[in-house]
């Protein structure tokens, strides 16, 4: 093989590693990076439903089954669970809780797992039971807030 096709084909093969890296960067800006992150970029943030400065709220417009579709279709949960009060959607670092509210439209919680399983533990308790502990602090979701 002559060296300038030899010098064409890395230079191909670099292009098309600059353009996974810059498609890879896109998608993490963009909310692509974790259930969380999806959640930050697609809803508005309301500090004031906030719970124990551990789960952070967020409102949408729209129905609780809709929130619900967007979120699952971007990030599938490792477990579900949905009864009268809401959604619940586990995933590696963080859970996902959506509820209806009152006067229309869908609250959405994010917490690190570590902190959702105790507090969710008596409605998740018998549907999440193989659910193993809680791990530590996570660093990324420490470094959002």
């Amino acid at each position: 093989m002559s060296r300038k096709v030899r010098l064409g084909l890395y230079a191909l093969a670099f292009a098309g590693l600059l353009a996974g890296l810059v498609l890879t960067g896109a998608a993490l800006l963009a909310g692509g990076g974790s259930p969380a992150g999806l959640v930050v970029d697609r809803y508005r943030r309301d500090p004031a439903r906030d719970i124990d400065g551990q789960a952070r709220a967020f409102v949408a417009t729209e129905p609780v089954s809709r929130v619900t579709a967007e979120v699952i279709d971007a990030w599938r949960p490792a477990a579900r669970h949905v009864d009268a009060s809401g959604v619940y959607l586990r995933y590696a670092d963080d859970t996902v809780v959506i509820r209806p509210l009152a006067g229309g439209g869908t609250l959405i919680l994010v917490e690190a797992t570590s902190t959702a399983y105790p507090r969710y533990r008596s409605v998740l308790e018998g549907p999440w039971r193989r659910w193993p502990e809680p791990p530590g602090p996570d660093p990324v979701w420490e470094a959002e807030r």
